[in-house]
């Protein structure tokens, strides 16, 4: 027996019911106040910091139009900041008068005031230079992100470091030596020419006026020497002369015209060769000669006086 399938109505989707809550007027109240706290405290903040920022305009406005110059301004490592142009001018001035250029050379090191080398500041236009520094957009960025330097103004003349240098030339030079001829204990000796030193003014000038500003810079300047040849050079064939002469001994007689009596004396190279010395042009070849030294010859002569018994005496004038 079949059934009747029953067909049950479909009942719609149950919402929630809303529940309807009456806001608390005093929680509205205090976010309110709250949210105007907030608006006035910025309010007031930015209106401190446009009373700042204008404050900061008037006297940096007051301080750019005043004499002084900016402060983190420095000039040849002198804190120029906060001077007049006329305080900076003589404290640059006085700066200046300690800036040394040291003169570089094998021999040594010798340091001379940049005034002497030519080298001359112009305080005035060095000061106004640093006044200008930080009063514009690009400067003022350089200040504040660590402090500017100001680059000095100044001029150099070569011919009065030029005459400096000449004047200390005299400090480097060395006198050459010519070869020569000596005498010791009966040998003849060849003693050898040596160099002389003298200061190269056109080399060390070209050092000098190629680049003035990286002299004063570095405060250094390389000086340039050239070697001095002696005049004599070859004293061999004087000193062949010489071993001839020293080849024999020397006869000195002294006659007693009283007596007429003759004495005699044998003298050794090595004795007499130390009376003789060399005079005159050694490089003309011609124009020397060999001279006796007089009182080398009158001492040994005094030594033989007591063999020539009393009463006795050397006329050394005869």
């Amino acid at each position: 027996m079949a059934r009747q399938a029953k067909h049950m109505p479909e009942r719609e989707s149950e919402e929630p019911p809303e529940v309807w809550v009456p806001a608390d007027s005093s929680a509205r109240g205090r976010n309110h106040w709250l949210s105007t706290g907030m608006l006035f405290l910025v309010g007031l903040m930015v209106l401190f910091f446009a009373v700042m920022l204008g404050f900061a305009a008037i006297l940096s406005w007051l301080y750019y139009s005043s004499d002084m110059i900016v402060p983190g301004v420095q000039v040849l490592d002198v804190n120029v900041g906060s001077m007049t142009r006329a305080e900076a001018a003589a404290a640059l001035q006085e700066r200046w008068q300690q800036q040394q250029i040291v003169l570089e050379h094998s021999a040594g090191t010798w340091p001379v005031s940049a005034t002497e080398m030519g080298m001359t500041l112009d305080a005035d236009a060095t000061a106004e230079n640093a006044y200008a520094q930080g009063r514009s957009l690009d400067n003022v960025l350089d200040l504040l992100q660590g402090g500017l330097n100001g680059q000095p103004v100044w001029s150099f003349d070569d011919t009065a470091a030029a005459s400096y240098l000449t004047a200390f030339a005299p400090q480097l030079s060395i006198t050459p030596i010519n070869a020569s001829v000596r005498f010791e204990q009966g040998n003849v000796l060849e003693i050898p020419a040596a160099d002389g030193r003298a200061l190269d003014l056109e080399r060390t000038m070209a050092n000098l006026t190629a680049d003035p500003t990286s002299v004063l810079t570095t405060g250094r300047l390389p000086i340039a020497t050239k070697p001095v040849l002696p005049s004599v050079t070859d004293v061999s064939e004087l000193a062949e002369e010489a071993r001839h002469l020293l080849s024999a001994t020397v006869t000195l007689r002294a006659y007693d015209p009283v007596a007429d009596e003759t004495a005699e004396w044998t003298i050794t190279p090595e004795e007499w060769g130390t009376w003789l010395s060399l005079t005159g042009d050694l490089d003309g070849k011609e124009q020397f000669e060999w001279v006796t030294d007089q009182s080398a010859a009158e001492h040994f002569l005094a030594t033989q006086l007591p063999g020539l018994g009393e009463d006795r005496y050397l006329d050394s004038e005869s």
